[in-house]
């Protein structure tokens, strides 16, 4: 009996440790234009200002999520937002993001806020803690 509830614990510890492999979606084509506009950054003059491999990683996983499915129209909001964000980091001719103004990093976060809102297969929100950054 022992031997039995052994093998039986066993097999429900396997099954739960090989379930989360499944829940994984892979990348979809709009996603995969966001990843890919996120890897190249912003050149401003001949420095390249990009994400970190962990905020990369970071949201690659969120569009690997099981029920994370962005559409055309998500990517292209998405897509838009980068780009506008992108043209007032290159504008404003910093490579230490810690030095834009206060006007335009409250215009980075209302761009990046409004692209959030626009994506309408999955509900995003975006907020920033001024205190700790």
């Amino acid at each position: 009996m022992k031997k039995i509830i052994t093998l039986l614990l066993s097999a429900l510890l396997m099954s739960a440790l090989v379930l989360p492999v499944f829940a994984a979606t892979p990348v979809n084509a709009y996603e995969k234009q966001i990843m890919d506009k996120l890897k190249a950054g912003v050149v401003v003059g001949d420095k390249t200002i990009a994400l970190s491999a962990a905020e990369l990683n970071t949201a690659e996983n969120f569009f690997m999520m099981d029920g994370i499915e962005f559409t055309q129209a998500d990517a292209t909001a998405i897509l838009n937002g980068i780009d506008q964000i992108s043209a007032i980091i290159k504008a404003a001719g910093k490579t230490d993001l810690t030095l834009l103004t206060a006007d335009q990093k409250n215009q980075i976060l209302a761009i990046a806020q409004a692209s959030a809102l626009a994506v309408t297969s999955v509900p995003l929100t975006f907020n920033y803690d001024f205190a700790t950054k």
